[in-house]
């Protein structure tokens, strides 16, 4: 009898290692963004116009969560040397297919930019002319009215698909957008936070903040 309790208790221990093991790779897999994909960086500052040489491109390390439609896999290095930039960039940003004026066509369609699982959901925000400042591809933070005048996060690190019409193709001066209170952002988001969103714009005017795109932590 002793002996088959023994046997028991190590099999429930066992048991409980294990499912503790799980729990903390599902957790690790949410906090760090799961697996790791390569994706094409500058490493120099480059102007509007400026040409894609092998010289001025290197890659990066990124979660498969974070990693969207417009970045450019390691891989895929060969389809963009000697294409031209839309638009100024910044060393150690990642490259993005519409931040190419010869490659790929301006994208017209918001589906097409809506990555699987995902939902696309337009937000009327509250930004000021900070609105004017966002442009596809940013990360934000949404933030709500709490209770006694106090503001509260709704979602972190949601990743910005359109400002307005702009679908991040190459793109027209922001100075042509429309800004202020009421400029519509639409953002990725999954079915369930799409529904908190939701639930949030019922007690009044959402606000933006933006992230740093390197800044992936969440906090608590």
């Amino acid at each position: 009898m002793h002996s088959k309790l023994v046997v028991t208790s190590l099999a429930c221990g066992v048991v409980a290692l294990i499912a503790l093991r799980l729990h903390l790779d599902r957790l690790e897999a949410r906090v760090t963004g799961g697996s790791v994909t390569r994706v094409l960086m500058l490493t120099s500052d480059l102007g509007a116009g400026a040409t894609v040489t092998r010289e001025v491109v290197s890659t990066r390390d990124m979660p498969a969560t974070y990693r969207e439609s417009r970045h450019i896999d390691a891989s895929e290095l060969e389809q963009v040397l000697g294409a031209q930039l839309a638009l100024s960039t910044r060393a150690n940003e990642t490259l993005l297919w519409s931040d190419l004026t010869s490659v790929r066509p301006q994208l017209q369609k918001l589906s097409s930019l809506v990555p699987h699982g995902m939902r696309a959901m337009t937000l009327q925000a509250r930004g000021g002319a900070f609105d004017a400042l966002l442009t596809p591809g940013d990360r934000i933070d949404v933030l709500r009215p709490g209770a006694a005048g106090s503001t509260e996060v709704v979602l972190q690190d949601v990743v910005v698909l359109a400002v307005g019409d702009d679908l991040g193709g190459p793109r027209a001066s922001t100075a042509n957008r429309p800004s202020g209170r009421g400029a519509s952002v639409t953002v990725s988001v999954t079915l369930e936070q799409s529904r908190l969103l939701a639930q949030a714009e019922q007690l009044g005017a959402l606000r933006l903040v933006m992230r740093n795109p390197d800044d992936m932590v969440l906090a608590p």
